[in-house]
C-alpha cells in the first residue's frame, strides 16, 4: 500500500534511493533546466535552490524567457521543515520533471538521497503539498500543461538505474582522485588503472541494458506520435549517440585513424551545433584557409571534441558569437575556437579531470584532450583574458594542396 506523503522530505525518504554525489546532482539539475533555458517551449518552473553556484547564468536565461513562468518557493506556512532541502519542479509543453535533494540528511559531505521523476502523475502530488504552504496560487499555471496521468514506472526506473550507475562511476573517480597522493609507485598506479578500466566496461554494459529499455519506449512513442515528430527524432538521435559513446567507453583506447579532410570534419561539427546555438541566440562563424588540409584522424572522436569545446564556448560567451578558424602552420593544422566571455580564473587546472568552471562533472575537456592525444594531436588553452578565451587544436598534416576559390 502506498504511504501518504505530507512533505517533500517524505518523497526522498520513501524512495529509499542510494546516496548521490553533488556532481551527479548538479549535472542532473542542469540537464532538466537546459531545455527550458533554450526558450523554445512554454513552461512553469518552481524552485528552492540554496546553492546556485555555476547555474546563475542558466537561471537568468530561464527567468528572462518570455515563455517561462518561474518562481522561487517561499514556505509561508513554515510547516514543511525544509531547512536545507532543495528542489526543482517543472511542467511544460514537452515534459514535466521533479528533482528533490537535501545535503543535510546524510553523513557524507556534499551527498544526498535523491527523488527524481519524469512525466509522472506523482509530480502533481508534490505540487499540491507545496501549494498548501504558498501565499500565491499557482495552480492555473501548473495545470495548464496537464502533467501525465500515468506513473510511467518502467521509464522512470530505467532513467533512475542509469543515474545510479553513472553516480557510482562519479563516486569511484572522486575516490581515485582523493587517494591519488597515496599511489606512490607506477606499479600500484597501473594496477589501479586496470581495475578502473574493467569497472568502466562493466558499468557501460549495464547502462547499455537500460538504454535498450528507453529505446523500446521511443518506438512506442513513435507509433503514437508519428515518425516525423521532431522531439522524438532528437530523443532517438541522442540515444544513438549515447550508445555509440558507451561502446567507445568500453574500449576507450580504441582509435580508428583514417585520412580525412579537416575542412569537411570541422564543417560537420559546426553544422551539427548550428541549430542548438541558434536556439540559444548564439552565432557561430567558421573561417578556413584556402588549402585542402588532410590529416590522419579518428573523425568521430575529433568531431566529439570540437562539439564539446564549441558548446562550452557558447555557454561562456557574452556577445553571443563563437568563432571557429581552421589554418595551416607549417606541417600542422590549427583549429581555433574563440568566445568573448569571462576570463578563466584557474587556467592551469582547466584540463584536470573533475575541474569545472560551471559546477558540472568536469570531465569534458579532460576527455577531449585525451581523445586528441590518442590521434597525435594536442589541445591547449591559447589564452584567456578579460576580452576573450581561445582553445587551439594542433594536428599533424598528411598533405596539403593549395588552390584558389572563385
Amino acid at each position: 500500500m502506498q504511504r501518504t506523503k505530507t512533505s517533500l522530505k517524505d518523497f526522498i525518504k520513501l524512495s529509499e534511493s542510494p546516496v548521490f554525489g553533488k556532481k551527479t546532482i548538479q549535472g542532473l539539475l542542469r540537464s532538466i533546466l537546459e531545455p527550458i533555458a533554450q526558450g523554445s517551449t512554454k513552461a512553469f518552473v518552481l524552485t528552492r535552490l540554496i546553492d546556485k553556484t555555476g547555474i546563475e547564468g542558466l537561471l537568468r536565461r530561464i527567468e528572462y524567457s518570455r515563455d517561462v513562468e518561474m518562481h522561487e518557493f517561499v514556505d509561508v506556512a513554515k510547516k514543511n521543515n525544509l531547512i536545507e532541502l532543495e528542489f526543482v519542479l517543472i511542467t511544460s509543453q514537452r515534459y514535466s520533471a521533479l528533482l528533490i535533494w537535501d545535503y543535510s540528511e546524510v553523513e557524507e559531505k556534499n551527498a544526498s538521497q535523491l527523488y527524481f521523476l519524469l512525466n509522472s502523475v506523482q509530480i502533481n502530488e508534490a505540487f499540491e503539498i507545496l501549494q498548501k504552504n504558498m501565499k500565491e496560487d499557482f495552480s492555473k499555471s501548473f495545470y495548464e500543461f496537464k502533467p501525465e496521468r500515468r506513473d510511467n514506472l518502467a521509464m522512470n526506473q530505467a532513467v533512475f538505474n542509469i543515474l545510479t550507475l553513472l553516480n557510482e562511476n562519479v563516486l569511484e573517480n572522486d575516490f581515485i582522485e582523493g587517494q591519488a597522493a597515496n599511489l606512490f609507485t607506477q606499479d600500484e598506479f597501473n594496477a589501479h588503472f586496470e581495475s578502473s578500466r574493467k569497472y568502466i566496461k562493466e558499468i557501460s554494459h549495464e547502462i547499455k541494458n537500460q538504454l535498450s529499455i528507453m529505446d523500446i519506449y521511443s518506438k512506442i512513442l513513435e507509433r503514437n506520435l508519428g515518425a516525423d515528430n521532431k522531439s522524438l527524432e532528437v530523443f532517438r538521435k541522442s540515444l544513438n549517440i549515447v550508445s555509440s559513446q558507451l561502446e567507445e567507453l568500453r574500449e576507450f583506447q580504441n582509435v580508428q585513424l583514417a585520412e580525412k579532410s579537416l575542412f569537411e570534419t570541422v564543417s560537420k561539427a559546426v553544422e551539427m551545433l548550428a541549430p542548438l546555438l541558434g536556439e540559444r541566440g548564439n552565432e557561430i562563424v567558421f573561417k578556413s584557409t584556402k588549402a585542402c588540409i588532410r590529416a590522419n584522424i579518428d573523425e568521430n572522436k575529433y568531431i566529439s571534441t570540437l562539439i564539446n569545446i564549441i558548446k562550452n564556448a557558447s555557454e561562456s560567451t557574452r556577445d553571443d558569437k563563437i568563432e571557429v578558424e581552421l589554418s595551416k602552420a607549417g606541417a600542422f593544422a590549427k583549429v581555433f575556437v574563440t568566445n568573448y566571455g569571462e576570463k578563466i580564473e584557474e587556467p592551469g587546472r582547466i584540463f584536470a579531470s573533475g575541474f569545472s568552471t560551471k559546477n558540472t562533472l568536469g570531465v569534458g575537456l579532460s576527455v577531449s584532450k585525451r581523445y586528441l592525444q590518442m590521434q597525435g594531436s594536442t589541445l591547449e588553452l591559447e589564452h584567456s583574458d578579460e576580452s576573450s578565451t581561445c582553445f587551439v587544436i594542433t594536428t599533424p598534416l598528411v598533405e596539403e594542396v593549395s588552390y584558389g576559390f572563385d
